[in-house]
């Protein structure tokens, strides 16, 4: 089951991050222009998420990501 996290990037951004927190290779990032998920970056938001100190994101539901992506 994926989890869903909303990373702050600056200049009033977000990026919207799913993935397994057991399988690295699962995360990926949504691309609203593509209206897809991208997972070139997955393994660097994975390791920024869940092992550096990066603290500017929330982990979201399922429900509020759809949100997301219903607005992007």
């Amino acid at each position: 089951m994926y989890q869903y996290y909303l990373a702050d990037i600056g200049d009033n951004k977000q990026k919207l991050i799913r993935g397994m927190p057991s399988d690295w290779l699962s995360f990926a990032v949504y691309e609203p222009e593509q209206e897809d998920w991208d997972q070139k970056f997955g393994t660097f938001w994975a390791d920024k998420i869940l092992v550096s100190d990066f603290s500017d994101y929330d982990e979201i539901s399922e429900k509020e990501a759809i949100r997301f992506i219903k607005v992007h």
